[in-house]
Order: structure tokens, then sequence, then C-alpha cells
């Protein structure tokens, strides 16, 4: 409220908190004390003290008790007597002073919240119009290209381009007509379907049907991360069946919900087991296990299926191993052979250097002087 924290607390300890009031009061009357500013002197008072004190504000009722508008106005009255007694002022012109200060420090508010909001006006107009005239200069340009372009082409400096011919479709020759259309591999049907059902069409999820062995075979042959969402899927599906074998809810399951199609439709062969030990598909989109089905079949088909596929993966690692150890034998034989070839020609080599004999020494040959050339140059002249 315009006091220092030390000051508030010097005038309270010294009106023994008797308010605000009180300690305006005080800081009012001891404003230019010389020791105002003076750290406070810590009195410890006794049990006995307190309670007198306690006593004596219970008697008198306590401090009255002011509104905000009124502990405003009496701050106001105590600012302007202090600062009244330090110029030798009236009471009044300090608060006629204190009124054109805040009066003042409105309007300066006001005007510089105004000459903002012209300045935020000006840069918007200026960057409309450099908006503007550079959408023009960009118009310019067009057409002063477009003109030259034309001066060129009357020059015969240029040609202009002529337009694209539209595509004329080829006739279709009467043996392609008459041609079959080939078959669809697995990865194209596959693909179709999936763009079918992205663009909103029904996927159909019909399968060519596949005896028991047959489709045995076509999931062990796949690596086990392929087929391991199906193994992990149906034996649940199984057991359900088998624990509830007059609840239609477990003998009908959705192909395109995404958590059973993970083991039934991602992995290839799955549907085609399924439909060989006697699902049906029904619906577009259903497969449902007919009520006379037996559900512990179920059970033991699954349990045969995922022991033929861990032979099968267990195969192909022997199959691996074995692989692995004939390539190394393969490299091993050829460094062999490697080493033992050239072991035979440096054998050879040594054959033929003892076959030659000893190596003769060379001997320089004096080759001629310039001297004897200018005498022979001579003599023949």
């Amino acid at each position: 409220m315009g006091f220092t924290e030390l000051r508030a607390q010097k005038a309270l300890a010294k009106t023994s908190n008797a308010g605000l009031e009180e300690a305006i009061n005080w800081l009012s009357e001891h404003l230019e004390d010389a020791d105002i500013d003076d750290p406070m002197e810590v009195s410890v008072k006794t049990q006995e003290e307190l309670g007198e004190e306690a006593a004596k504000a219970l008697a008198g009722g306590g401090s009255s008790q002011l509104t905000a508008e009124e502990k405003k106005a009496k701050l106001d009255d105590a600012l302007a007597k202090a600062r009244a007694k330090k110029a030798g002022t009236t009471v009044e012109e300090e608060k006629q002073k204190e009124r054109a200060r805040r009066e003042g420090g409105k309007s300066l508010t006001a005007s510089k919240r105004e000459l903002d909001d012209q300045q935020r006006q000006r840069d918007i107009d200026a960057r409309k119009r450099e908006k503007r005239e550079f959408e023009l200069e960009k118009q310019r340009q067009r057409e002063m290209i477009a003109k030259e372009r034309e001066e060129k082409i009357k020059a015969g400096l240029i040609k202009p381009v002529a337009p694209k011919p539209e595509a004329v479709a080829a006739p279709v020759a009467a043996e392609q007509v008459r041609q079959p259309p080939k078959p669809k591999t697995a990865k194209e049907a596959e693909a179709e379907a999936a763009i079918a059902a992205m663009a909103g069409g029904k996927r159909s999820f019909d399968e060519p049907p596949l005896t028991l062995q047959e489709a045995q075979e076509k999931l062990c042959v796949q690596l086990d991360t392929k087929i391991q969402p199906f193994l992990a899927l149906f034996p649940k599906l199984a057991d359900n069946i088998a624990k509830n074998p007059t609840d239609p809810k477990y003998r009908k399951v959705r192909l395109t919900n995404a958590k059973l199609a993970e083991g039934l439709v991602h992995v290839a062969g799955a549907r085609q087991f399924l439909r060989a030990i006697g699902w049906e598909l029904v619906e577009g989109e259903f497969l449902q296990l007919p009520m006379e089905a037996d559900g512990a079949a179920q059970v033991s088909a699954i349990q045969e299926l995922t022991a033929m596929a861990a032979k099968a993966a267990e195969q192909r690692r022997v199959d691996e191993l074995a692989a692995r150890k004939r390539e190394i034998a393969e490299k091993q034989a050829k460094a062999k052979a490697e080493k033992e070839a050239i072991k035979a020609q440096m054998a050879k080599d040594r054959g033929e250097v003892l076959a030659r004999g000893p190596a003769e020494a060379s001997k320089a040959k004096k080759l001629p002087t310039g001297n004897h050339e200018t005498g022979r140059v001579a003599q023949e002249e």
C-alpha cells in the first residue's frame, strides 16, 4: 500500500497490532524519523504480558473493521499528511497534486495506447500496399514476357508450341479380344482385394479349397514368424469351442476384425486349413463351424498342426546348418586346392631355374669415345 515491509511491521509492532488505522496514523506521524528504516529490535514478552494484551484487546472490542474503500481513503489521507508535513504544504494541496498525478498518468497511458494503435494501423496499411504493388509488378512482368514472346514469334525467331494431340485409342485386335485373360497370382488377387477394401468395396475371402494335408503343408513351409499369428490365435478359438460346445458365438468369427485378420487373413493357408477341418465361409466375411462339428477335433487338429510346424522348423534349421557346413567345407577345399597349386607352381619354377644352371656374370662393353668418332669421320673424309 505504499510502505515498505519493514515500516509496516514496525508500525504494527509500535501500535501493538491495534489495527490498520492506528498503524497508518503512526506511520504518518513518524515518517520523518531518522530511525524509521532501522531494523526492528526483537523483544520477547512473557506469557503473562501476552495474556494481558489479549485481555485488553478483547475488552476494547478490537480494531474497527474498515472496507477497502475506507482503507484506501485512510491511506490517501495519511500519505497526504506525510507529504504535506515534508513539503510544508496543506493536506488539500497534496491531495490535489496526487489526483493531478493520477489523471496525468491515465492520460499518458491513453495517449500511448492511441499512438500504438495508430502505428499498428500504419503497419497494416503498409503491408497491404506492398502486397498490392507486388501483385501489380508480377502482372506487369507476365504481360511483358507474353508481349516479347509474340514479337519473337512474329519475327520468326521462335516457333509457337502446338497443342498436344489427344491420345487416340488403338484398335484392339480380334485375337486379343478372343484371348482369355491370364489367371491372377495370389499376390495380385490380394493386392486387388486390398485396393477394393480401401475404395469402399467388399473384400472376397473365398479361396480355392485344399485337402487337410495340402493346407498343412502350405502352412508348414512358411517361416515361424509368418505362421506364428495363426498358431497363437486358433488354439484359443478351439479351446473356447471345446469348453462351450453348445454356444454358437464361439463358432463364428468375423474375418474383417483387425485382431482376427492377423492370424486368419494375413497368414497364407490359414482359412484353407480351417475349411479343411469343417469351417464354412458364410455371408462373405464370416467363418462358421457347424454345431454338429466336434470341438475336441478342432483342438486335436491344431495340436497336430503345431507339432508339424515345429518339426518343419527344426528340419529347416538342420538343413540350413548342413548347408552352412557344406559351404564352409567347399571354401576350405577351394582354399586348400589354391594353396597346393601355388606350391606346385613354386616347385616348377625352382626346377626351371636349376635346369638353366648358374647365371653368368655380365661384362660391360667399352663404348666409343667422342675423340675416336671424330677421328673416324676425318679418315672417311
